[in-house]
């Protein structure tokens, strides 16, 4: 799912997993915040996210079907173990692309940053409020299982679309 979000929402419900993400270097932290500072020519390249989408189907409100199937079928998803809620919104045309509407609980860090994540620790270390309004794209990957997660998450950075 690609989309375009503000640096400060996408910031606060992701994070780095430190499995496979590079340790930051303070020196390169220190570069983006400057260009942030800078505050000009900002141009923000496409940041690379993830997300399992979680289902205990033991337990109430478990969907009926697979939850991949449902985003593609345009049809809401609503995590019974996390919150993730994934909505479609009604289309302008029959040829129009579908769009959704994606809310993370409040405090929970749900998308794991598979690129890009010096900007986002950068971004967040400045604890502006000024830099709220930037918005930047980004591309949202869907997993089922934590096993082709992890599998696959590594390979996205090296392989890029």
């Amino acid at each position: 799912m690609r989309g375009y979000a503000k640096l400060i929402d996408i910031a606060s419900c992701s994070y780095a997993d430190d499995a496979y993400q590079r340790n930051l270097k303070p020196e390169h932290v220190e570069e983006i915040k400057k260009f942030f500072d800078d505050g000009q020519y900002l141009f923000f390249p496409e940041i690379i996210l993830s997300v399992q989408l979680d289902v205990d189907y033991d337990k109430a409100g478990a969907p009926s079907v697979d939850p991949f199937q449902l985003i593609r079928d345009g049809e809401p998803f609503k995590s019974n173990t996390n919150g993730l809620d994934i909505k479609p919104r009604k289309t302008r045309s029959p040829n129009d692309l579908t769009r959704y509407k994606i809310m993370v609980p409040d405090g929970q860090k749900l998308f794991k940053r598979i690129d890009d994540n010096h900007r986002l620790s950068a971004f967040e270390a400045l604890k502006d409020v000024e830099f709220d309004r930037y918005v930047a794209p980004f591309c949202l990957v869907f997993f089922g299982s934590a096993k082709d997660a992890r599998r696959n998450e590594k390979a996205l950075p090296q392989h890029q679309f």
